[in-house]
C-alpha cells in the first residue's frame, strides 16, 4: 500500500489490502519477526519499520563461514546464531555447531568507528552470503570491497548505512542475483567506481546522493537487466563517467 495514502504504516500489519490478518505457512515456532513491505516505502520509511539495535545482522548458508579480510579500528563482536558464546571476530573460519542450513551470524561494533566486512571476491566464503539486513545507526561500514562477487546475495539492506569511506569502488560488483538495492546515505562518496557493474538482476534504481562523486566509471556497467527511466544523478563534480552504463 501507499504509505502517503496510509497513517498506521507502523502498526502490526496495519489494515492493508483490506485485513489485519498475516499468515505464515510453515513452522511458525521459528518466525521471530516479520515485516512485509512493498517497493512503495523509501528506505527511510524501511528504517523505521524495522527499528535496527547494535546488532548488524546477515543470512548465510552453509557449514561455516569467514571474514578473512575485514578491518576496524576497534573491536567487532560476532553472534554466530548457533548457540556458541559471542565472540570477537577474527579471521577464523567458524564452523556451525547446529547444521549446515541457514544462519542469522550478527555483528556489532563493540569499539572503534568503523567496520569493513570486504569480503573481495574472496572464492570460499563470498556465495554463502544470501541476505544483509538493515546497518545499525551505531555502526560505521566502510563498504569498498565489501560484498564484490557474492553472487548468491540477493537482498541488501542499507537502512541506516552511513560510509566512513568516500570509495565505494567494486562494493557490490558482479553481485548478479542481487533484485533490488536500497536508498543508503552517500553524501560523501566521492567515487563509485564499478560499484555495481554486472548486477545484471536489478531491474531499477534509487536516486542517491552524488553531489561530490568525481568517478562514475562503470558503475552500473552490464546491468542489462535496468529498464525504464534512470534517477537524474548529479554529475556536477564528475570528471570520468566512462562506460557508467
Amino acid at each position: 500500500f501507499n504509505p502517503n495514502e496510509n497513517t498506521i504504516i507502523n502498526e502490526p500489519f496495519g489494515v492493508a489490502g483490506g485485513s489485519d490478518t498475516l499468515t505464515i505457512v510453515g513452522d511458525g515456532s521459528k518466525a521471530e519477526r516479520t515485516f512485509v513491505y512493498n517497493s512503495w516505502l523509501s528506505q527511510q520509511q524501511t528504517a523505521t519499520l524495522t527499528n535496527t539495535d547494535d546488532w548488524w545482522k546477515w543470512r548465510i548458508l552453509g557449514s561455516d563461514f569467514a571474514l578473512a579480510n575485514f578491518s576496524t579500528d576497534g573491536v567487532v563482536k560476532v553472534d554466530w546464531g548457533d548457540g556458541t558464546a559471542i565472540e570477537t571476530l577474527t579471521t577464523a573460519v567458524h564452523t556451525f555447531t547446529n547444521n549446515s542450513g541457514y544462519h542469522t551470524v550478527k555483528f556489532k561494533l563493540d569499539s572503534g568507528t568503523y567496520f569493513k566486512p570486504s569480503i573481495n571476491a574472496n572464492a570460499t566464503h563470498r556465495d554463502k552470503v544470501i541476505s544483509v539486513g538493515p546497518v545499525p545507526e551505531s555502526m560505521g561500514v566502510d563498504f569498498n570491497l565489501s560484498f564484490r562477487r557474492c553472487g548468491q546475495l540477493k537482498t541488501f539492506d542499507g537502512a541506516g548505512s552511513s560510509s566512513i569511506s568516500n570509495d565505494y569502488s567494486f562494493a557490490w560488483r558482479y553481485c548478479s542475483n542481487l533484485l533490488s538495492f536500497p536508498y543508503i546515505d552517500t553524501t560523501n562518496a566521492t567515487k563509485l567506481y564499478l560499484t555495481w557493474e554486472g548486477c545484471s538482476s536489478l531491474t531499477k534504481f534509487p536516486l542517491l546522493q552524488s553531489s561530490n562523486v568525481t568517478n562514475f566509471a562503470g558503475a552500473w556497467s552490464i546491468c542489462g537487466g535496468l529498464s525504464g527511466p534512470f534517477p537524474s544523478f548529479d554529475t556536477s563534480a564528475a570528471t570520468n563517467v566512462g562506460r557508467a552504463w
